[in-house]
């Protein structure tokens, strides 16, 4: 009969892990299909358990001078020594899954370029969900075009949807920038920075240059400022 030390030991080594790959996802940082979610759950949280429990493990190891794993797994018999390791794993597990998230975003893309590009001779291949987080992740409010089935909608985009998540996204209309006519700052988007294109589901994406529009509304306001 398995001991309640041994059964908190191969939660401690699973759900770790587990919950760092709930963060990575949380932070939109993983690009998985939703049919394949539990599996790859799974097999990623094993595989982030793994530098979790060795770095917990060492800490352990340092706070109470254990000789070996042995005595580690003896000890959360502890409730006090349980609560503690139990603690520093899942604060582990959150700084663990915040970095790794971060680095997926900011290295992943260029990396996988470069070694399909520079390694390998081959075409920057990447999927549709990439791409979609790819076309709106931008900090500054971008002004859109959206063509469904041959209509158009206008509009700055406030929020978009995840990767793994439905492809929706909000538009705010110019109509509903009260401080200024429409017709007046409609000519100002002419520029098509980029174009993002859904063949499946027939949509069109355009990214207009909001540089004029910007140039613009700076010398207005400090024409209004001038004269109050």
């Amino acid at each position: 009969m398995i001991k309640i030390n041994e059964f908190f030991a191969i939660l401690l080594m699973i759900l770790p892990g587990v919950l760092t790959e709930k963060i990575v996802r949380f932070c939109g940082s993983v690009n998985k299909e939703k049919k394949h979610s539990d599996f790859m759950t799974t097999i990623n949280g094993i595989l982030y358990s793994l530098p979790i429990v060795i770095f917990v493990g060492f800490v352990a190891d340092w706070l109470w001078g254990f000789d070996n794993i042995t005595e580690i797994f003896d000890s959360l018999s502890s409730i006090r020594f349980l609560a503690v390791f139990m603690a520093m794993s899942v604060a582990t597990s959150i700084i663990f899954g915040i970095v790794v998230a971060w680095f997926i975003r900011k290295y992943q893309n260029p990396i996988r370029a470069f070694v399909q590009k520079k390694i390998f001779r081959k075409n920057i291949l990447t999927s549709e969900d990439t791409c979609w987080e790819s076309f709106f992740f931008s900090r500054d409010s971008m002004y859109l075009e959206v063509i469904k089935d041959g209509k158009s909608y206008f509009g700055f985009h406030t929020q978009f949807s995840l990767n793994d998540e439905q492809k929706e996204l909000i538009l705010h209309p110019i109509k509903n920038l009260n401080y200024y006519p429409e017709e007046e700052i409609r000519p100002l988007f002419q520029d098509v920075n980029r174009i993002f294109i859904n063949f499946e589901k027939n949509i069109v994406i355009k990214d207009y240059d909001t540089t004029k529009y910007k140039e613009w509304l700076k010398e207005k306001i400090e024409r209004e400022n001038a004269n109050p």
